[in-house]
């Protein structure tokens, strides 16, 4: 499922980037392309160093509770925005 979600998600990617100007197509779907693989390169750099440091508790347990605290975050701080424009229920 992890999978072909990252697969429907970089081909929604390049479908809007190849919608984009002739010129400046190549150029960004370089710059895209470049990104992905330098954060799978460091993304794989980082679990291998997290593994055999701490095995099963850095490779899983560490990014998987990182991973949740900042998805909590993420959700409160939206919904503190969403009030903050004034979007409030008035009391009464």
């Amino acid at each position: 499922m992890l999978d072909i979600g990252v697969a429907l998600g970089q081909v929604s990617t390049q479908s809007s980037i190849l919608n984009l100007s002739d010129t400046a197509r190549g150029r960004i779907n370089t710059i895209y392309i470049v990104i992905i693989f330098v954060g799978g390169t460091i993304g794989s750099a980082a679990a291998a160093f997290a593994w055999a440091r701490y095995a099963w508790a850095g490779g899983s347990g560490g990014p998987g509770t990182v991973i949740s605290a900042l998805g909590f975050h993420l959700r409160w701080y939206a919904g503190m925005s969403i009030v903050y424009r004034g979007n409030e229920i008035e009391p009464g």
